[in-house]
């Protein structure tokens, strides 16, 4: 009957643990200047460089822990440190101009923003010869 007791006691316990109201911290938010950089007609060997403004439009830090290329013929360069509230950081995006014709190539940037943790930015355009 004792274990019962002391049981019914924890379990009462426990219940109004839950029963708290939970205090929702703020969240990191990730938005972008731009999702896709269009180069428009670009010269072979040109300077294929961009840049992507991203901003932290949340309360806590932004972390981007990766950014990812899709191929071998785009570089992207970002930093992993965390980017306050309002604050701002930028992905660099480098596409190989050497390579003729059209593109339309990919960089996942791998974020902690729990509502868009991995975002998709495109570099587009077409090289000709000069």
């Amino acid at each position: 009957m004792k274990n019962l007791v002391i049981l019914f006691a924890a379990l009462l316990s426990a219940s109004a643990l839950f029963a708290q109201p939970q205090i929702t911290l703020g969240e990191p938010n990730l938005t972008v200047d731009k999702e896709v950089h269009d180069f428009g007609v670009i010269e072979q060997n040109a300077d294929g460089s961009c840049i992507f403004t991203i901003t932290n439009s949340g309360s806590e830090p932004l972390i981007i822990s990766k950014c990812d290329k899709t191929c071998g013929c785009t570089v992207p360069l970002c930093s992993h440190d965390p980017i306050l509230s309002k604050g701002t950081s930028e992905v660099y995006v480098t596409y190989d101009t050497g390579r003729i014709g059209p593109f339309n190539k990919s960089v996942k940037v791998h974020t902690n923003d729990p509502d868009e943790p991995l975002k998709i930015l495109r570099v587009t355009g077409e090289v000709v010869v000069p």
